[in-house]
């Protein structure tokens, strides 16, 4: 149906444009879009077959080149263009146009590159520059533009934006593009466009064309314009290129080869100056010296000058100033750092320049002395006033308020007349009437000067003057003092010396008086005067006139007790000086009908209706001495109580107790003591009128006291009774050991025993004897442990290895109370060991009396002593006295008598040696040592030896012949308690509490049962823990 509608249509149309159906020859057109001369690879073209008068039939179109996507329509968008010939025809009710002419496209295979070029590539100053894109045989483009590799917007001059001005330098390129969709070209070539920025300015450093040798010199290439543009700058000197590319040029020590015109450009982030203007250097060849000027060298009072420091032909100095060679600052007068300063003290000043910016000096300017007018000085006296005496010591002292330590030459002036006198003061040791004048002064110094002082008058009398003493009254009133002036008449500047009774008086300066003591107040009596003084040395008046000055009366008391008491005796005395033998008139008050008119008032048993306050006065002729001070008498009702105490209630052995009497009130006190010896009988007196209320007493009984004073005597009641007892004599403890011969290692006991309540208190203190190396005595040492003592009256000793001896005592109570010390006792040992050793010689079993024996000690000390205990005598010495040196540390018996005994050695360091025990029996001696190891075996031969040898020869030699054994002191026995000692010793006992100090015990008596020692006789310190023996 709707191809015979397009049909019958085609029909109409046909008839009406070609006259009926006759075929008309149509040849169509082919129409390119867009109208591109150059096609590219990759662009899209669009084909239109139009018919000239074709209507708006309904046409079929054909298109050649045929291909699978040629269309049937009149429009073929060819995407991607292809080179070739094309055409096309139309076709509608079986008739068909002509075919068009072929359109010939040529498509370029390259992609087509965009061309830019800058006309010029320098902008000028304020100026720009065209940039104009395009691209070779093509058209219809629009551009796009890029600066630094950034697309930018630039203003074109025509649509296309093909042409642009740019003000700005930079690295330009350009792309252009067309079509839709759209096709790019290639992006031009860069093109760096330099922007022309305004010329550098070179800054000299130092400012100023004049430079000098040796100078740092910088020269800096100063851009106004360019922001943080990073420059490169170029420098000519003399138009000749520099190899510098810094924007500062340095010569750090410049000279005349230096000299010359220097410019500067700089390019940099497409930006480039011009060339500089040129800035000239001139180097001097020498170092430059600063100038200094003052406008007024002399400055006027409180005013000041200027000084101006410069250096010739150069700027940009700062300036150093210099006042008497030391460095100087003032006020700056100017905006060039202190060129010109104020100055207003005189001295020497200088100046010198120096660079900015640099250490560069010049030289120092030649000095100006500048002098100060400082204000006149004042002309001083000494003494102050215009009035002096013949012989006096006048100084005039020049003295200026303003200089500081300036050192002053002076100029002094008499009657206006010039004075050679230089410095400031003008002293005349002795003056006289041709010194008066009128006197004045200037002075100048370190660039000072003041003008001439006011002048000061100086009169000088002839004459010594007198001092003038005056007094406002001559009796001093009761509590109050009187005022005494001294004066000179026309003149000052006195020191007064005040004498009483012709003794130089000091008292204090009256308050007011600006003279030195000049006005005293004085509240003693006695002759005053006074005399002036001045001046040094001193110069003095003659003494003034004397004035005697008496006090008012004095009430006393006699006695002069604070208080009274009922029933005594008081005499009051109005005392007043005597005033040459005149007789003074006495009034007394209170008054009554006993008041006497002379000057003692005697009161016999006061009562207290006497207490009261007590006046008297004085008079003679006119004069009265007013009433004295009052003088208060108290009586007590109460008679007082004597009060007596005691320093202990029980003398202790050989000691005694202080009895102290004291009265509470009251003074001028003397004692009476008595003594009670039992209850039946009567006190008795033992000490009467004693000043001092203390008494030492050393016998047991009861005691009293009391106070006695006056005349007649007014007595205290009697103290109560204080009773003391006496004290027996300190105990002495017994010491026994056990055993006394130990075991090698076994242990001894100590017991302090014999006292009497033995559990009451005590501590025990055990001592180890110590031979004395000064003495033939022993030092005693606390054992370790036993310092504060044990509360057990026994001690153990552990294995004990060497032979001692031993000591105890006791004490208690605070302060302690120690007994006497024990005897000593000694623990023997047969142990020999390397400090000290003992042996016998020769070493062997038998023995006769006329054969001797040699006991050797030896170990670490030369200095020894033998020591022998026996039953009869008391520990000695055996022919070796002393703590000589021994032959051979050897002790020699040359006859075997009574020598039974035990045996040691005793070295100078206080080692104690083994013990051996030499027994005598009869004419053989046998002795047995601790060296011999068949001991029991020789035992044996021994005895029967002995019985045979007794058989023998009793007959023959029995008085002469004797034997000794010696036994070794390792065979201890627990019942054997040693031999008894009786040797007198000598000793020193070693006290708990002290290290240091020992007791000196003198002989004592040998127990002949025992071998202990006895004190006989002991002075103790009051606390020791140790002392050093002496003989």
């Amino acid at each position: 149906m709707g191809h015979i509608l397009l049909c019958v249509l085609g029909f109409f149309w046909f008839n009406a444009h070609f006259a009926g159906c006759a075929e008309v020859s149509i040849k169509p057109s082919v129409i390119q879009h867009p109208k591109w001369t150059q096609i590219y690879k990759g662009e899209q073209v669009t084909l239109t077959c139009e018919i000239q008068g074709g209507g708006g039939a309904e046409w079929t179109y054909e298109w050649r080149p045929a291909n699978e996507n040629s269309p049937m329509t009149n429009e073929w968008r060819i995407i991607p263009a292809v080179s070739g010939d094309y055409s096309c025809r139309a076709e509608k009710d079986d008739n068909k146009t002509e075919w068009s002419e072929a359109l010939r496209l040529t498509v370029s295979t390259d992609k087509p590159r965009a061309t830019l070029t800058a006309d010029p590539t320098i902008i000028p100053a304020v100026g720009s520059t065209t940039l104009t894109c395009s691209v070779d045989g093509s058209d219809d483009w629009k551009f796009e533009w890029f600066r630094d590799d950034e697309p930018v917007q630039l203003r074109g001059t025509n649509e296309q934006q093909s042409d642009v001005s740019v003000s700005d330098g930079g690295v330009y390129s350009c792309r252009g593009r067309r079509g839709d969709p759209v096709y790019q070209t290639e992006e031009s070539e860069e093109v760096s466009v330099l922007k022309t920025v305004s010329k550098p300015t070179v800054i000299l450093q130092p400012r100023g064309s004049v430079v000098y040798k040796g100078e740092k010199v910088t020269l800096r290439c100063e851009i106004k314009e360019g922001g943080r543009t990073q420059w490169t700058n170029e420098w000519r000197k003399n138009n000749r290129n520099i190899q510098r590319r810094s924007s500062e040029y340095s010569i750090n020590e410049v000279s005349e080869y230096h000299s010359g015109v220097y410019r500067c450009m700089a390019t940099g982030d497409h930006q480039q100056t011009e060339w500089s203007d040129g800035i000239t250097l001139t180097v001097k060849p020498y170092k430059p010296r600063a100038t200094l000027t003052a406008d007024i060298r002399i400055i006027p009072l409180e005013g000041s000058t200027t000084l101006t420091c410069s250096v010739d032909e150069s700027d940009d100095w700062k300036f150093d100033w210099f006042r008497n060679d030391q460095q100087y600052s003032a006020a700056r007068g100017n905006r060039d750092p202190n060129r010109v300063i104020y100055v207003s003290a005189g001295g020497e000043y200088s100046c010198r320049g120096r660079r900015k910016y640099s250490s560069f000096q010049t030289e120092i300017s030649d000095k100006i002395s500048v002098v100060k007018i400082v204000p006149k000085p004042t002309v001083n006296r000494q003494p102050s006033g215009s009035v002096v005496y013949k012989g006096e010591k006048v100084t005039l002292r020049c003295e200026i308020k303003e200089g500081g330590r300036t050192q002053w030459t002076n100029e002094w002036r008499k009657n206006n007349r010039n004075i050679q006198r230089r410095s400031s003061e003008y002293s005349i040791n002795d003056v006289s009437e041709y010194h008066s004048g009128v006197y004045s002064c200037m002075a100048a110094g370190d660039h000072q000067q003041t003008e001439w002082s006011d002048g000061v008058t100086l009169t000088v009398k002839p004459d010594k003057p007198r001092a003038t003493l005056t007094a406002d009254r001559t009796i001093i009133p009761a509590g109050g003092s009187i005022t005494l002036t001294c004066s000179v008449d026309e003149s000052d500047d006195w020191k007064f010396d005040w004498f009483r009774n012709d003794q130089q008086y000091f008292a204090p300066r009256f308050r007011g008086n600006k003279d030195p003591f000049r006005v005293i107040s004085v509240s003693e009596r006695g002759l005053y005067s006074c005399r002036g003084g001045r001046g040094n040395p001193v110069f003095h008046t003659e003494t003034s006139n004397i004035q005697k000055i008496v006090s008012a009366p004095t009430v006393k008391r006699h006695p002069s007790w604070p208080v009274v008491f009922r029933g005594e005796t008081v005499t009051l005395r109005c005392e007043m000086e005597d005033d040459e033998g005149t007789q003074w008139t006495y009034q007394w008050s209170p008054a009554n009908r006993n008041s006497p008119t002379s000057n003692e008032y005697r009161i016999n048993s006061v009562s207290e209706s006497d207490s009261g306050s007590y006046y008297c006065r004085a008079s003679k002729g006119d004069q009265n001495s007013g009433w004295s001070f009052p003088f208060p008498l108290t009586v007590k009702s109460n008679r007082p109580k004597a009060s007596l105490t005691a320093s202990d209630n029980i003398i202790p052995a050989g000691g005694r107790v202080t009895l102290t009497c004291l009265i509470d009130i009251g003074v001028g006190w003397k004692f009476d003591w008595f003594k009670l010896e039992s209850d039946s009988s009567a006190a008795q007196s033992i000490r009467t009128s004693e000043s001092d209320g203390v008494l030492f007493i050393s016998e047991g009984g009861e005691y009293g006291c009391r106070g006695g004073r006056g005349d007649p005597v007014f007595y205290t009641e009697t103290s109560g009774k204080v009773t003391i007892e006496k004290r027996a004599s300190r105990p002495q403890p017994v010491l026994s050991v056990s055993p006394s011969w130990p075991n090698p290692g076994a242990s001894v006991t100590l017991s302090c025993e014999g006292l009497e309540l033995q559990s009451a208190g005590w501590r025990f203190f055990w001592y180890k004897a110590v031979p004395n190396p000064i003495s033939s005595s022993y030092s005693f040492e606390l054992l370790p442990n036993t310092i504060n003592g044990t509360e057990q009256n026994s001690f153990i000793i552990n294995g004990p290895t060497q032979t001692a001896g031993y000591q105890c005592r006791a004490g208690r109570g605070e302060p302690k109370f120690y007994t006497r010390d024990s005897e000593v006792k000694f623990v023997w040992s047969a142990d020999s060991h390397p400090a000290a050793s003992l042996s016998v010689s020769p070493d062997r079993v038998q023995h006769f009396i006329d054969q001797s024996v040699t006991l050797n000690c030896s170990g670490n000390d030369t200095k020894w002593r033998v020591k022998r205990f026996t039953e009869s005598t008391s520990p000695s010495y055996v022919q070796c006295f002393n703590w000589e040196m021994m032959s051979g540390s050897s002790c020699t018996i040359n006859r075997l008598e009574v020598h039974s005994g035990v045996y040691w050695c005793e070295s100078g360091s206080g080692e104690f040696s083994n013990a051996v025990n030499i027994t005598v029996q009869g004419t053989v001696s046998s002795p047995v040592s601790s060296s011999f190891p068949g001991m029991l075996i020789v035992r044996l031969l021994v005895v029967i030896t002995l019985g045979f040898l007794l058989l023998l020869m009793m007959l023959r030699c029995r008085q002469y012949l004797w034997c000794f054994r010696s036994k070794a002191s390792s065979q201890s026995s627990t019942t054997n308690q040693g031999p008894k000692l009786g040797e007198s010793q000598v000793y020193s006992s070693l006290l708990h509490g002290d290290a240091s100090e020992y007791e000196s015990i003198q002989p004592a008596t040998m127990n002949s049962k025992s071998n202990s020692f006895k004190n006989v006789k002991m002075q103790r310190p009051t606390d020791f823990s140790s002392k050093t023996s002496r003989i």
